[in-house]
């Protein structure tokens, strides 16, 4: 299998056990060859961290802040775990050259948010043709296929 990316909602659902798409994260992540290299995208890794502390927030509402910082602790060392820092793929750089694409494509194609059309716009520079994903939104993007 050539390199495929991993979107935001399978790493979460690998992460939070009961997240509502946690059965469907195992199930693609079961299904994938032996052989496939997963990209891990710094800007998938910026989005996963922001969800998992609005759920983690959610979760311990009311609760001390000592408790929302331990469980956050926790929820970014089985992030590591799952993606270790030295495999992330750093696109930041580009992204800031690419802002005017990636606007535009956010207006065009109507269901792509801003992240979701730098994942497109950067895979289809570096010629990687599929998503790992549980987001329909990627299926209106003609050069993806999404593993779903």
């Amino acid at each position: 299998m050539a390199d495929a990316i991993l979107d935001t909602n399978i790493l979460v659902g690998l992460l939070v056990r009961d997240d509502r798409q946690h059965p469907e994260a195992r199930r693609v992540m079961s299904a994938l060859p032996q052989d496939a290299t997963l990209l891990y995208l710094d800007v998938v890794m910026m989005e996963a961290i922001g969800v998992l502390q609005r759920k983690t927030e959610k979760k311990l509402q009311g609760r001390p802040k000592q408790d929302l910082a331990v469980a956050m602790d926790r929820q970014l060392n089985g992030l590591e775990t799952q993606v270790p820092t030295g495999t992330i793929v750093r696109t930041m750089a580009e992204c800031e050259r690419r802002y005017d694409d990636i606007v535009t494509m956010v207006r065009h194609e109507g269901v792509l948010n801003f992240v979701d059309a730098w994942i497109a716009i950067w895979a289809q520079t570096h010629q990687v043709l599929s998503i790992v994903s549980l987001d329909q939104d990627f299926d209106q993007v003609s050069w993806l296929t999404r593993i779903k």
